[in-house]
């Protein structure tokens, strides 16, 4: 009994597609040969590519956000996962979440426009670059029963949600589209 383990490192210029093949001959003693199968590697340098396919409010503070991923070239290695970035829009990219399945559930501010973002990245370890432009712009919905209240309230509800840091800005858009009853 017994083994041979070894590591090959493929050049750096090799390009994508480029097959590296192995085989090996065993002998014992004095007799024949023995040839083991080839065993075929194939060099992907080539990044995974995704897209958005679509987005829909799933409830209050969320919404689900579908795409494909897929591993271009000859013989690739197949996409390993998406990572999703997801910014306020105006805001500074941060840090993604990354995900292996379609679809994810985005959970943000109600009311507030988000920039989606995605790189997948395969199981060569090739990654997509990050878009500079937003793979889609999506909108967190208002629970049900936030415009009923805010009209409820009146111009008294949106002085006091005035005051929260989050809720201000909710209230600048309402008074804008809502006109109070009177």
């Amino acid at each position: 009994e017994g083994y041979v383990e070894f590591t090959l490192t493929p050049n750096a210029d090799l390009p994508s597609g480029t097959v590296l093949a192995a085989q090996a001959s065993i002998v014992f003693d004095a007799n024949p040969p023995i040839t083991t199968e080839t065993i075929e590697h194939v060099i992907d340098r080539d990044p995974p590519a995704s897209e958005v396919t679509s987005t829909k409010p799933t409830g209050v503070g969320s919404v689900e956000i579908s795409w494909v991923a897929s591993d271009l070239g000859e013989r690739p290695a197949g996409v390993r996962d998406v990572t999703v970035v997801a910014n306020r829009l105006g805001r500074a990219l941060g840090q993604g979440e990354t995900v292996a399945n379609s679809p994810h559930r985005l959970r943000g501010l109600w009311g507030f426009r988000y920039e989606l973002r995605l790189a997948a990245s395969d199981q060569a370890g090739n990654v997509e670059t990050l878009p500079v432009e937003p793979d889609a712009v999506v909108r967190i919905p208002y629970p049900w029963w936030f415009w009923p209240l805010l009209l409820v309230l009146g111009g008294a509800g949106a002085a006091a949600c005035h005051r929260s840091r989050w809720c201000g800005r909710l209230a600048e858009l309402l008074r804008r589209r809502v006109r109070p009853l009177r």
